[in-house]
C-alpha cells in the first residue's frame, strides 16, 4: 500500500494554483499527511525599463499578504501545514524542497496554453515532468472528483520499465477510495515505411507483433492478485496512437484520475518534447499522476 506522508504544493496565487491547493488539502486530509506550501520568488532581471528593487518589494508584499490566507485555509480544513518561501529558479527550488521535505507527491496546476506554444519549452510543470524524481500530480481546469470521492481511475501501461510502479500506485489509490480501476494497454501498430528507390542489399527483418489476445493475457498476468479486493477491475487493450486512445478512454469512462509511469529515459530523451505523458497531461480533463521509475518501491516498504 502506498503511504503518502508529505504533500508538496507549489503556489503562485493564480486561480489554477488555488485549484491545485484545494486538491492538495483534500489529499493531505485523506491520507493524514503534512502539507508543505511552497512559493518561489524568481529573480527579477534588471533592465533599463524595470526597477528590479521595486518589483521585488511588490512581490514580497504579495507573498506576505497571500501566503497566510492559504495556510489558514488548510488549517481550517484540519490539515497540518507549513509555508515555505524561497528565492531562485522555480523548478530547481521545487526539487530542492521535495528532497528536503521528503515529499511523496508534488501537486501542481496546469496552465492552459495556446496550441503553438505547447510545443516550446518554458512551463515549470513541463520541466518537472522531465526531471522530477518525485511523483507529479498535475491538476488542470476540468471538474472531477477529489479524494476520497474518486470513483474511476485509469492506469496506463505499455509494459515498459516502471509498469509495476504505475500498477501499484493506481491499485493503492483505487482500494483506498473503493474506486473502479481500468488497466489500459496498447497494441503496437506497425506504421508503413517509405519505399526506397533502391532496394536494400539485405532483407529487412520485422519483429513479430503480439496479437490482441497475447497482450490481454500479459496484462491479466501483470495485474496484482489482490487487485480486486476493495475495488472493481477492468482490463482493456486498445490499438492506435497511445495518447489519443488514453484521452478517448478517459472521456468514455469519465475518469477522475489517470496514473501513468514516466519511462526510465536518459537525460537527453526526457528533455525532448512530445512524450505520451506530456500529451495526456495537456489534453486530459482530469488530474494525471506521472510516476518516475522505481518511486513506488522506495515509497512502499
Amino acid at each position: 500500500m502506498i503511504r503518502i506522508k508529505n504533500v508538496l504544493c507549489p503556489v503562485d496565487f493564480s486561480p489554477i494554483s488555488r485549484r491545485a491547493l484545494d486538491y492538495s488539502i483534500k489529499l493531505a486530509r485523506h491520507y493524514e499527511a503534512r502539507l508543505h506550501l511552497l512559493h518561489v520568488i524568481a529573480p527579477v532581471v534588471p533592465s533599463l525599463y524595470v526597477d528590479s528593487t521595486r518589483v521585488e518589494e511588490a512581490i514580497k508584499k504579495q507573498v506576505d499578504r497571500e501566503m497566510p490566507k492559504l495556510v489558514e485555509s488548510a488549517r481550517h480544513s484540519g490539515v497540518d501545514v507549513e509555508s515555505i518561501v524561497r528565492s531562485g529558479e522555480i523548478e530547481m527550488e521545487i526539487q530542492v524542497a521535495a528532497r528536503a521535505r521528503k515529499a511523496d507527491i508534488i501537486v501542481v496546476g496546469k496552465h492552459a496554453r495556446p496550441a503553438v506554444e505547447r510545443w516550446f519549452i518554458g512551463s515549470t510543470t513541463d520541466r518537472l515532468l522531465r526531471r522530477s524524481a518525485t511523483p507529479l500530480l498535475v491538476i488542470g481546469e476540468g471538474k472531477r472528483s477529489t479524494p476520497p470521492n474518486i470513483r474511476r481511475i485509469i492506469v496506463t501501461t505499455d509494459f515498459s520499465e516502471g509498469t509495476e510502479d504505475a500498477f501499484a500506485y493506481g491499485l493503492s489509490l483505487g482500494q483506498e477510495a473503493h474506486a473502479s480501476l481500468v488497466f489500459l494497454v496498447f497494441l503496437h501498430v506497425m506504421r508503413p515505411t517509405p519505399v526506397a528507390i533502391i532496394p536494400p542489399l539485405l532483407p529487412t527483418v520485422l519483429e513479430p507483433q503480439q496479437s490482441a489476445d497475447q497482450v490481454r493475457q500479459e496484462l491479466e498476468n501483470r495485474v496484482p492478485a489482490d487487485a480486486r479486493e476493495g475495488c472493481s477491475v477492468e482490463t482493456r487493450v486498445e490499438a492506435g496512437e497511445p495518447y489519443r486512445e488514453i484521452l478517448n478512454v478517459v472521456q468514455q469512462t469519465r475518469a477522475d484520475l489517470v496514473v501513468m509511469n514516466i519511462h526510465g529515459k536518459g537525460g537527453l530523451e526526457r528533455a525532448l518534447l512530445g512524450s505520451t505523458a506530456e500529451r495526456v497531461i495537456r489534453g486530459a480533463p482530469c488530474p494525471v499522476i506521472a510516476i518516475p521509475p522505481g518511486k513506488t518501491r522506495r515509497m512502499s516498504a
